[in-house]
């Protein structure tokens, strides 16, 4: 039931990991529009919208400092190109070992009755009576002999 989306999933973040790593400092605009309007359509069907703007702003502002100094603005620009690439192609080993048993995992049945009674005691608002509902029983937190209160 879930394992095709499962191993879909890896292999599409297999994918886009080396689609990254295509990226450098000298791409031309053309991918990285294309990435961002996946990531636009991805952040609508669902998925959290990536939050590094601050992040590149801060990053932008870091790397003009160095105008003036050619020779050191090179090898920060290079830095800030290469580690994600890293990050990408370790991500991308990572795919490696997880699909092969991808189609060994289990499948378990997915519960069809909601249970919401979790043993808490409520009180009745009209009558001001306590209901005490079976299920788990609520214990005292333990108090720890250090600071933690």
């Amino acid at each position: 039931m879930y394992r095709r989306p499962l191993i879909l999933g890896w292999c599409l973040f297999a994918l886009w990991a080396r689609l990254l790593t295509l990226l450098d400092s000298n791409s031309s605009p053309a991918p990285w529009i294309m990435f961002q309007i996946i990531e636009d359509h991805k952040a609508r069907a669902g998925a959290p919208p990536p939050s590094g703007e601050e992040y590149q702003h801060a990053t932008a502002n870091f790397v003009r400092t160095f105008n003036d100094h050619p020779p050191l603005k090179a090898p920060i620009i290079g830095v800030y190109t290469e580690a994600p690439k890293w990050v990408w192609r370790i991500s991308i080993v990572f795919t490696i070992f997880v699909v092969p048993p991808a189609p060994a995992v289990e499948e378990l049945e997915f519960q069809k009755t909601l249970e919401t009674d979790f043993g808490l005691k409520q009180e009745s608002r009209k009558s001001g009576l306590e209901v005490q509902t079976p299920g788990l029983q609520l214990r005292r937190r333990r108090k720890w002999p250090c600071c933690c209160g």
